[in-house]
C-alpha cells in the first residue's frame, strides 16, 4: 500500500510553512515519509516498508534532513534483544535557512575547468 502524497497537498495541509518548491524537490517516497512523520511523529524501517512502500528509509531520512526536516534517531533494544532504529520528527529548519540551502548557487564549471588547465 503505497500512499504517495502530492507536494501541494502535503505543504498546505500538513505543514504550511514549507514551500511548495522545496516539497517538489523531494521524491514521492520522501513526501510520503514527511506526511507520515507529521502525523505519527516517528517511524521504523519496518513501518516505512509496510505502510509507505519505502525500501531505503535511511536514504529518505537523509533527503529530508538535507532539505528542511530535523530528524533524530535512537537505537532501540527490545526485551527480545532485537535491535532497530526509530526515527523521530523534531521540527523544521528555520525558513531563512531552508531558502539559503535551496538557493545555493551552482559552481561555475568553466572557471573550474580553466583553473585545472
Amino acid at each position: 500500500m503505497n500512499t504517495q502524497v502530492p507536494a501541494k497537498k502535503v505543504s498546505t495541509l500538513v505543514c504550511p510553512e514549507v514551500s511548495v518548491s522545496v516539497m517538489e524537490a523531494l521524491t514521492p517516497q520522501a513526501r510520503s515519509l514527511f506526511a507520515h512523520l507529521n502525523v505519527h511523529r516517528s517511524v521504523t524501517q519496518r513501518e516505512a516498508m509496510i505502510e509507505l512502500g519505502v525500501q531505503s528509509l535511511t536514504k529518505r531520512i537523509s533527503e529530508l534532513r538535507k532539505h528542511f526536516v530535523i530528524v533524530s534517531d535512537i537505537r532501540v533494544h527490545k526485551t527480545t534483544g532485537q535491535r532497530y532504529c526509530r526515527y523521530f520528527f523534531k521540527g523544521l529548519k528555520p525558513v531563512k535557512q531552508v531558502a539559503a540551502d535551496v538557493a545555493r548557487p551552482m559552481p561555475d564549471l568553466t572557471a573550474l575547468e580553466r583553473e585545472a588547465a
